[in-house]
C-alpha cells in the first residue's frame, strides 16, 4: 500500500539498523555505485555496515511512498552534501533527510523542505566547553539559565535545532555556524545574521524519539505534525 504524505505533516520513522540481519550483498544491491564507494572510505567494518544499512533503510521507506523498487530510486546530493530526489523521482515532491546516532537512525520526510538531527544524550560530555565554542553568547547565557539538572538536555535542544536547521538549508556547517541563532527556551529561529528574513521562513518542531536522545526538525513555512512511524 502506498504511503502519502501530507503538506502539514511530516513523517518521522524510527530505525535500528544494526538489527538488519539480510546479507551484505542483498544490501549493497539495493545502493547506487556512488553509495557504495561512500560506504568502502569508512576503514572501520561497523561504521561501513551502519552506512550501508541507513542507506538501505531510507530507499526502502522512499519506495513505500514512490511504489517502486528501493534499488531504482534516483538520489543525488547537492555540492554540500544534501541528499535529494532526482530525475523523474523528484517530481513526487517528496522531501528528505537523514540522522543517525548511537543505534537509532532518524528518516523524515515530507512534501516541503525540511532537516532532522537526533543526539544521544551523554552524559560525560563538556557541554559547556562546546556551547562556548559553537553557541552564541545569547544561547550560552540561555543554557546557563537552566536549572543545573536541566542544562544537559538544554545544550542538546540548542545543538539539534542549530543542526536540523543548517540541514533543511543544504548549507555546510562552516557556511552557517556562526551565523545563526536558535532560542533553547522554544523552538524557534531567533537569527541568521546573514539572511535575517529567514527567520520568517522557517520553523522548528521538537521530536520525541525516546528519553536518551534529544531530536528537532527544521521544515521550510509553518509548523507541522509529526507521523511517528516505525518499519
Amino acid at each position: 500500500m502506498k504511503l502519502e504524505l501530507l503538506e502539514d505533516r511530516a513523517d518521522v520513522w524510527k530505525v535500528f539498523p544494526e538489527t538488519e540481519n539480510s546479507p551484505e550483498e542483498v544490501l549493497l544491491s539495493m545502493l547506487s555505485q556512488e553509495e557504495k564507494q561512500q560506504a568502502d572510505r569508512l576503514r572501520a567494518p561497523h561504521k561501513r555496515k551502519l552506512c550501508i544499512c541507513n542507506r538501505v533503510w531510507l530507499r526502502r521507506i522512499l519506495a513505500l511512498y514512490l511504489e517502486k523498487s528501493p534499488e531504482t530510486i534516483q538520489i543525488n546530493r547537492t555540492p554540500d552534501g544534501k541528499p535529494h530526489l532526482t530525475g523523474s523521482d523528484a517530481l513526487s515532491g517528496i522531501h528528505f533527510n537523514i540522522s543517525h546516532t548511537g543505534e537509532l537512525c532518524l528518516i523524515a520526510l515530507g512534501l516541503r523542505p525540511l532537516g532532522v538531527d537526533v543526539e544521544k544524550v551523554k552524559d560525560d560530555l563538556d557541554y559547556l566547553g562546546l556551547a562556548q565554542r559553537y553557541f552564541t553568547p545569547k544561547e550560552y547565557e540561555e543554557i546557563m539559565k537552566s536549572p543545573p539538572h536541566l542544562r544537559l538536555r538544554a545544550f542538546y535542544r540548542c545543538w539539534t535545532r542549530r543542526e536540523a536547521y543548517i540541514k533543511a538549508k543544504g548549507s555546510s556547517i562552516n557556511e552557517l555556524l556562526g551565523k545563526i541563532e536558535v532560542s533553547v527556551i522554544s523552538p524557534r529561529i531567533t537569527a541568521n545574521f546573514k539572511d535575517p528574513q529567514d527567520i520568517y521562513r522557517w520553523s522548528l518542531v521538537d521530536l520525541d524519539v525516546g528519553v536518551s536522545y534529544i531530536s528537532s526538525l527544521a521544515v521550510y513555512g509553518n509548523p507541522v505534525k509529526i507521523r511517528y512511524l516505525s518499519p
